[in-house]
């Protein structure tokens, strides 16, 4: 394999292990639908912080967070991590609604 070919894909493959999480467009009704589910399971931590969870709105909290590749942040919301349980209590989230979730929350919409 030629050596242009092999620094192609090794930095193919570098770029996307440190791309940002990058955050749908969605639908008015989906927003909505992401919101209705954000305040029966996401709220009742992220308004207060309880558990070391970062607050709604505290960009700086959000930035290491939403710097990682979406995969990482996904991974994190399904199995749990730190003091957040699986699925962060939203049984019926699916990645769009994490990924939507975590926009509202980190100030990067929806």
């Amino acid at each position: 394999m030629p050596r242009t070919t092999i620094f192609a894909m090794l930095l193919f493959v570098s770029s996307c292990s440190q791309d940002p999480t990058v955050f749908p467009r969605v639908s008015d009704a989906d927003k909505q639908s992401a919101m209705e589910k954000w305040q029966r399971s996401c709220a009742l931590c992220h308004v207060d912080g309880n558990g070391g969870a970062p607050r709604v709105g505290d960009h700086e909290a959000w930035q290491s967070r939403i710097a990682q590749p979406s995969a990482v942040l996904l991974e994190h919301m399904q199995k749990g991590f730190g003091g957040m349980p699986p699925l962060g209590y939203c049984m019926d989230c699916s990645e769009q609604d994490f990924l939507v979730l975590t926009a509202f929350m980190a100030g990067e919409g929806p």
